[in-house]
């Protein structure tokens, strides 16, 4: 008998990832609502400032906004004051931003020109933003966590754990758009269902050379997937996943090099690392089927020899 996933951990992680996306989409919703808000009571600010990291668990533009909730709540103290009280704050948070961060904010609140004025009516308002964005995030972080917990059931999630560039967010997240990879006939059928296959060349008169992927498949599925590339492409050739298993990494550098745009070498190395997880999990399921066999045959040949000595 070949041996089988529990028949509710497919199920339970697409409905994971359905509430994810759905949450999400509320996120981003309060999370520009946020953004809004620095842009009239600290501008520039954003580019310093990072949102909800699933791997941390942390959220260092939420944190960092209600506590330094106006321009003029850093620009009235001295740099070397604001620093040390950023170094304490970040200490006590669980960040670990150096002086240089803390110079390179207190030089854009110095500089900026704020539309809201330091008043209460105005952090009333960013409070309730705050709160807004706080709930969304735990509701994020629960559902990311029960995934989690559901995708290492599989027995193929260490083969896309250990690729370079999947953490274990994005990989719970993976199985819970693409389902069971086995239900595919081949890598083709997979890499189709992330809609990044190239529609056909020729069609009647029409010849195209210059083609675009087709984008019919899973969008949810496709976006996870380049999300994967982007913290992938963000790594070094150093890092110890990417020494490990380096072909997907040094595929998109290729591509570059070639001078193929950003998105479009990462959308082909995509591409590639889809076969690659296609063909390591077709593999590990004909192991394990084998292995089940021979168990089973050498489970026949005990019991026949049983029966004859009895």
């Amino acid at each position: 008998m070949e041996w089988q996933i529990p028949k509710d951990t497919y199920f339970n992680l697409d409905l994971l990832n359905r509430t994810y996306m759905n949450a999400k989409k509320h996120r981003q919703i309060i999370l520009q609502e946020l953004q809004h808000y620095i842009d009239c009571a600290m501008p520039g600010m954003d580019k310093e400032l990072h949102s909800l990291n699933l791997n941390t668990k942390k959220d260092f533009m939420l944190d960092f906004v209600e506590k330094f909730w106006h321009r003029d709540k850093i620009v009235n103290m001295t740099e070397a004051e604001f620093t040390e009280v950023f170094t304490a704050w970040a200490k006590e948070k669980g960040y670990r931003p150096g002086k240089g961060k803390a110079a390179k904010i207190y030089a854009i609140a110095k500089s900026c020109i704020p539309y809201y004025p330091a008043n209460p009516t105005v952090k009333t308002i960013l409070q309730c933003i705050v709160d807004k964005l706080s709930g969304v995030n735990r509701t994020l972080v629960t559902i990311v966590t029960q995934m989690i917990e559901e995708a290492k059931k599989l027995p193929e999630y260490q083969i896309v754990r250990e690729m370079p560039g999947v953490g274990d967010p994005l990989a719970a997240r993976s199985f819970g758009s693409a389902g069971d990879i086995r239900r595919f006939k081949n890598s083709k059928a997979l890499v189709a269902y992330a809609g990044i296959d190239s529609p056909p060349d020729e069609s009647g008169d029409f010849s195209s050379t210059h083609r675009h992927i087709t984008k019919k498949g899973s969008k949810v599925f496709r976006d996870t997937g380049y999300e994967i590339m982007m913290a992938l492409r963000a790594q070094k050739r150093t890092w110890e996943k990417v020494r490990k298993n380096p072909d997907v990494y040094d595929y998109m550098l290729r591509k570059e090099a070639e001078g193929k745009p950003p998105k479009v070498a990462k959308i082909a190395a995509l591409n590639k690392f889809l076969r690659i997880i296609y063909a390591r999990i077709k593999e590990l399921y004909d192991n394990m089927a084998l292995a089940e066999r021979a168990k089973t045959k050498t489970r026949s040949k005990t019991r026949a020899k049983t029966k004859v000595t009895a």
